[in-house]
């Protein structure tokens, strides 16, 4: 939140008492460069803090206390937005393994020439070469095949 300035803040000194200058009525340029240091220090501290994962670890927990269980498993189901394959690639396993029944490893079925073996995901436009799969596990084609 961007705060307004008030009479103990420092200016610099063409905003200073020697101007006439009330501190009520500095200029809207000084005013936005202050917000936006504001808004960078926050955004610093968001992406630079080593602590990140234990803050929100901790509001975690926080929230977890305060909703009964009916709200929370509401989110069990929701779709994860990743940045990286490996951390979906993380998410489907530990789904996967929470739904304690055995995961079924199935490798896809190339009707191709060997070069169709050797290729990766995204030659295949996201399909990969095996499929894990359990009981009750959910599946979204992210392609038409």
């Amino acid at each position: 939140m961007c705060r307004r300035y008030n009479t103990e803040t420092t200016l610099p000194k063409k905003f200073s008492a020697e101007n006439n200058m009330d501190p009520g009525e500095i200029p809207h340029e000084l005013k936005v460069e202050r917000c936006e240091n504001e808004v960078m220090d926050t955004v610093d501290y968001l992406t630079l803090n080593e602590n990140q994962k234990k803050i929100f670890k901790q509001i975690e927990q926080h929230y977890k206390k305060k909703q009964n269980r009916t709200k929370r498993n509401q989110f069990s189901e929701a779709m994860f937005i990743l940045p990286k394959g490996s951390d979906i690639d993380a998410i489907n396993i530990d789904k996967l393994g929470s739904l304690n029944y055995p995961i079924a490893k199935i490798l896809a079925v190339h009707t191709g020439d060997q070069e169709a073996k050797k290729a990766d995901s995204d030659v295949a436009k996201g399909l990969e070469s095996q499929l894990l799969l359990a009981k009750g596990a959910q599946v979204m084609l992210t392609v038409n095949l």
